[in-house]
């Protein structure tokens, strides 16, 4: 709700108060949200959070009533009469396990033919000494003293984070048109869902308010801040999912980009432009699981 006022604060001068609430219901924010943002701001006495004048208390949190304890009868019983010789209710218990290689329960001993092998616990296979090629690559690993070009922040595959369930969107933000509509016109061609914000404001209004799989970013916008500064309101969200990927593509010197890019993030990656679109679809396919071809 906060993003939704600043926004509306900050274009209300230049744009009417009904356009931008049409182009935020367009980019997904819910039109009661927007309601009751723009009420905040022509009500200048109102605080965020609080309860529009006229329209009372704040309703209070529903309350849970307390769990009966092991054993306890249900709510509105008596306690139960147990008979003559009869244990009473304790609390419910695990079997155990069976050990590796016994019968499940309920079978007898297997019967092993003559020459055979009794089972036993599964093992893992051995993993590759550093620098080796994995088991279905070929050739050789590269000669001793050669150097193997890195990526601009990282091209080593780290943990995926897959899309949330439903229809999902990636988000791309850049205030340049000719930018933004080449990464839509690509990203559609190859089967993506695709939704756009001009500046890092709108990215942080739309990512709470869709359900997004990723987001493609520029760093320097003009407005409310950077891509970076948007990234970290974002992981500070209580309604944006801690894992959502951001891809930044940025004009940026490689060695500034690399200054103000998060590089503990896992789930960060820097492309510089013009885009690779190779290197980018190995970024969506090692952050997402989803893997399109843009070539």
């Amino acid at each position: 709700m906060q993003q939704v006022v600043a926004y509306i604060r900050q274009y209300q001068a230049k744009f009417p108060v009904a356009a931008l609430r049409e182009q935020l219901v367009k980019q997904g924010v819910p039109a009661a949200v927007v309601d009751q943002a723009i009420q905040i701001v022509k009500s200048p006495g109102t605080v965020p959070g609080q309860p529009l004048p006229g329209t009372g208390p704040a309703a209070q949190p529903a309350t849970q009533p307390p769990r009966p304890a092991p054993g306890a009868p249900p709510p509105g019983q008596g306690p139960r009469t147990l008979l003559p010789g009869s244990v009473p209710p304790g609390p419910a218990t695990q079997p155990p396990r069976p050990a590796p290689g016994a019968p499940p329960p309920g079978q007898g001993p297997r019967t092993l033919l003559p020459g055979s092998v009794p089972p036993g616990p599964a093992t893992q296979p051995p993993r590759p000494a550093p620098g080796a090629p994995p088991p279905s690559a070929g050739g050789p690993p590269p000669p001793a003293g050669s150097v193997v070009a890195p990526s601009l922040l990282s091209q080593m595959e780290g943990p995926v984070s897959k899309p949330p369930a439903g229809r999902t969107y990636i988000l791309i933000v850049d205030d340049d048109p000719l930018i933004r509509d080449m990464l839509v016109a690509k990203l559609e061609s190859a089967g993506y869902r695709v939704t756009c914000a001009e500046d890092a404001a709108q990215s942080v209004i739309q990512a709470e308010g869709m359900r997004l799989s990723l987001i493609i970013s520029d760093i320097e916008m003009p407005g409310f801040g950077t891509g970076v500064d948007a990234l970290k309101k974002l992981r500070a969200s209580n309604q944006v999912r801690k894992n959502l990927p951001v891809i930044f593509v940025t004009g940026m010197p490689p060695q500034e980009a690399r200054k103000i890019v998060p590089k503990t993030d896992p789930f960060v990656r820097l492309l510089h432009k013009p885009v690779d679109w190779r290197l980018l679809q190995q970024y969506i396919r090692e952050l997402t699981g989803m893997d399109k071809s843009l070539m």
